[in-house]
């Protein structure tokens, strides 16, 4: 990997978002990999006594919070505050708090730019290059970015086996308004990036084998070893041209599915949608 250079005072767009992307990606690798160990770890963050649960206690925790999204965390945080000095990385995961916040996992360079793939092929390169690369280039006051982490979006989803709406989320703003974000989904294989100010979104597939790791980690996790990037497989863009097919009539709404209540569902049923979509935490 090209190590990032920056100053303590200024950060390309180009590198926070190839490193948060790098980042996430390798997230989603550790987050499936500890799913298929088997042990999660399952604390209820809702208690005043965070002590492991097991079984029915787990699966009925209201708050639940495993060691996958600590150390995930860990490696996100940890690799972007060492990597951008001065920028502000701020976890949802309370780490002072956590069962197992000890240091499970390594801080890493992530990658610094996006992969040669990107660049070399069509038509992604035409988002990348010509009149957007000035947008990839553009460099800001570090201390007015601010990246804001999700280890895992849907983590009771997680704990109940429901791995289609577990996500990894990466936001990154600056002077408070978001100006890029990555969707890491572990179970699919599949990265979801974009910039504000390039009109179209990244959609990443990568290949995957099933890893041996599980079976050899039956005793101890190395969190170190359940980190790894993947190859890409292929890249799909969704533009504004690609809407233009869609019917816009139809009204979707997506909301969360394990955090929906009374209010939540009035306020939607006032919305009148054509389809509702729960999915995720």
């Amino acid at each position: 990997f090209t190590e990032v250079s920056v100053s303590m005072a200024n950060v390309s767009l180009l590198h926070l978002v190839s490193a948060s992307r790098d980042l996430a990606n390798r997230a989603g690798s550790l987050i499936r990999n500890v799913f298929e160990t088997g042990k999660l770890h399952i604390i209820d963050k809702a208690t005043t006594v965070q002590t492991e649960l097991i079984g029915k206690n787990a699966l009925n925790a209201k708050d639940p919070q495993t060691i996958a999204d600590v150390a995930a965390q860990q490696l996100i945080v940890s690799s972007l505050q060492s990597t951008f000095p001065g920028v502000a990385v701020i976890g949802e995961e309370e780490m002072d708090s956590s069962a197992g916040s000890s240091r499970l996992i390594s801080a890493i360079h992530p990658c610094a730019t996006l992969p040669e793939i990107y660049f070399r092929d069509s038509p992604q390169r035409t988002y990348l290059t010509g009149q957007y690369r000035s947008v990839l280039e553009q460099t800001f006051d570090a201390e007015r970015v601010s990246i804001w982490v999700d280890p895992i979006d849907g983590t009771k989803e997680y704990t109940e086996g429901i791995t289609d709406a577990v996500t990894c989320l990466i936001g990154i703003a600056y002077n408070g308004t978001p100006i890029a974000g990555v969707i890491n989904r572990p179970f699919s294989d599949q990265t979801v990036f974009g910039m504000v100010d390039i009109p179209c979104l990244f959609f990443e597939k990568r290949r995957s084998s099933k890893s041996e790791l599980a079976k050899e980690m039956a005793h101890e996790l190395d969190f170190d070893r359940l980190q790894n990037a993947e190859q890409i497989t292929s890249i799909d863009l969704m533009t504004k041209e690609s809407f233009s097919t869609r019917d816009t009539r139809r009204r979707i709404v997506c909301c969360s599915r394990s955090h929906f209540d009374e209010r939540s569902k009035q306020y939607i049923d006032a919305c009148k949608p054509s389809q509702m979509i729960r999915q995720g935490g």
